[in-house]
């Protein structure tokens, strides 16, 4: 039976696989770190592990990405007749 891991503890163990897993450069012990992660994290997906492993940390300042927005408070009223 999996034990429940916070969200936190999840963070801690990532990062710390993270600088690892980038480094190592054998496909071996790549797949090694993977079974780790997910035997102690508690994931059942092997390819969640590895996306969360590869990409880097997200900046908090980063700019949102999408279409901007046209309409402000303003020009939303009905113009009358």
């Amino acid at each position: 039976m999996p034990f429940k891991m916070s969200k936190r503890a999840r963070i801690e163990l990532l990062s710390v696989w993270r600088e690892k897993y980038t480094s190592v450069t054998s496909r071996y012990r790549k797949a090694r770190i993977i079974d780790y992660v997910m035997q102690s994290a508690g994931y059942k997906n092997r390819k969640t592990v590895i996306r969360l492993l590869s990409s880097k940390k997200a900046s908090p300042n980063k700019k949102k990405k999408g279409r901007r927005r046209i309409i402000g408070r303003k020009d939303t009223r009905v113009p009358r007749k």
